[in-house]
């Protein structure tokens, strides 16, 4: 509205208005912080959007056939900028749900019956880029319950699923084990993760058996 209103492109004000309130002048807002990972899409549909509306302001009889051709790509630009941020926020949470179904269905496969009922389990082994257990945390129950976990932390790995960091512990080993995995895309196992509370549970199933954490903060 106020580009409009005063007859600049929308990106000027956008741009003063950043300035102001960003981290290296006032310390106003800071938008890491604010926003975490979902910074980058944010930025990228902001783009998008500034493309298609210095394009589309544009009148008609002002153009000459070289601006056009601008105009012409600003839309496309922004068009494969809107299509990528739908992919990341969109799709890949598509992706991830159907591989997380799909390591589940084959580890309880290869787990076959629980016969660990009334004994400790044994310490788990695992092989790096393989999956080894299942994570359910109640606090998180609408987004990590049966999450697949893998070992390993490279991104392609936690892309199926949670990621083991190798140098921790693993279940039944002394010591505390580590784990990391998406809070945007992928289906955003942690998007809440700042939901969690000091004695949250954290259960993981494994071919050995059931292992019961507590966060200590």
């Amino acid at each position: 509205l106020i580009a409009v209103y005063v007859r600049v492109p929308a990106i000027v004000p956008l741009l003063i208005i950043g300035i102001i309130a960003g981290v290296s002048v006032t310390d106003l807002i800071d938008p890491a912080k604010l926003l975490g990972d979902s910074l980058s899409p944010i930025v990228q549909i902001a783009v998008g959007i500034i493309l298609f509306e210095g394009a589309l302001s544009l009148k008609r009889e002002d153009l000459t056939n070289g601006t056009r051709r601008t105009v012409v790509r600003l839309i496309t630009i922004g068009v494969l900028i809107l299509l990528f941020v739908a992919w990341q926020l969109w799709w890949t949470d598509v992706l991830a749900n159907r591989a997380y179904a799909e390591t589940r269905g084959l580890l309880t496969q290869e787990w076959g019956v629980d016969e660990t009922a009334g004994r400790e389990p044994p310490p788990v082994t695992a092989t790096y880029g393989k999956p080894f257990g299942l994570m359910y945390i109640p606090a998180l129950r609408d987004r990590v319950w049966g999450v697949p976990i893998v070992q390993g932390t490279d991104l392609a790995l936690l892309q199926n699923g949670l990621g083991h960091h190798v140098s921790s512990a693993l279940p039944g080993e002394v010591g505390n084990f580590a784990v990391a995995g998406h809070r945007t895309t992928y289906a955003a196992p942690f998007a809440d993760i700042e939901n969690l509370r000091q004695g949250d549970e954290v259960i993981v199933e494994t071919k050995n058996g059931w292992y019961i954490y507590e966060l200590d903060r």
